[in-house]
């Protein structure tokens, strides 16, 4: 991930990033990039469009607090059910953790009427029927985790049964790595909701009755396992995963291994 020095503040020398100082002793601009555990300092002059100087990442986290798979009792949910109630949650968890934007965040969730797919782009409704657009949305992402590896290319890259994600999402909003962890999903590797035979997640996120179930991500896993790793029973606590909506600029690719 590469930021300019004194672009944006609340990115710049903070823990997240892990970086250090913004700019050098002599009060030199730079840039920083964060390549798979190195932190390099590549000074440089800014000469650059302010709106590029301004852009910030998407970031996605595992929150640090979990609960069962009625989403009202949490205590970030504002009271609420459902998936207003899980956004809730990201957006307080996001705010808490000193993340830019934290109004564009959401939960990685589908329920009854909206899948996560659609949810992630900004839309509402089902991928099957194009998010209730004339075409299928495709352009959601890149993200990084709140630390500041990337996560994802992109929503088109992460999903499918040989979707890439760069790193487990095992981060929390803090910028700490987490325990593992389950987070509700109710999605499976495309995007679109499950349904653990036949029955809503969690009865559409309002339940945590013993014996429902709802499908669930793993903070540890890549390649699909990190949005569908199997289900877990609503009574259970788990983690969300929390993504800002839209998309964002592009993010440094990791290098592959014994590369800098």
């Amino acid at each position: 991930m590469t930021r300019l020095c004194g672009a944006a503040p609340s990115f710049c020398g903070v823990h997240r990033f892990r970086l250090g100082p913004c700019c050098n002793a002599a009060g030199d601009t730079g840039t920083r990039t964060a390549l798979a555990g190195f932190a390099l300092i590549v000074l440089v002059a800014v000469v650059a469009d302010p709106a590029v100087l301004d852009a910030q990442p998407l970031v996605a986290f595992a929150t640090s607090v979990s609960g069962t798979g009625d989403l009202s009792t949490w205590a970030n949910s504002g009271g609420q059910d459902g998936l207003l109630g899980a956004d809730n949650v990201c957006k307080a968890r996001a705010a808490a953790g000193g993340l830019p934007n934290p109004g564009d965040f959401i939960a990685w969730m589908s329920d009854q009427d909206d899948d996560a797919y659609c949810r992630i782009h900004g839309f509402t409704g089902k991928k099957s029927a194009n998010c209730g657009q004339a075409t299928l949305p495709a352009d959601a992402g890149p993200w990084v985790r709140s630390e500041g590896f990337p996560f994802s290319a992109g929503i088109t890259a992460m999903l499918g049964d040989t979707g890439i994600v760069y790193t487990p999402p095992r981060f929390n909003e803090f910028g700490s790595e987490r325990p593992d962890t389950r987070v509700w999903t109710g999605t499976d590797q495309f995007g679109s909701l499950v349904l653990p035979n036949g029955q809503l997640p969690c009865s559409n996120w309002i339940s945590a009755a013993s014996g429902e179930e709802a499908a669930t991500g793993q903070i540890s896993g890549t390649t699909r396992i990190w949005t569908y790793a199997g289900t877990s029973f609503c009574q259970f606590p788990q983690a969300l995963l929390c993504m800002q909506k839209g998309s964002g600029p592009a993010v440094n690719i990791p290098p592959t291994s014994g590369a800098l």
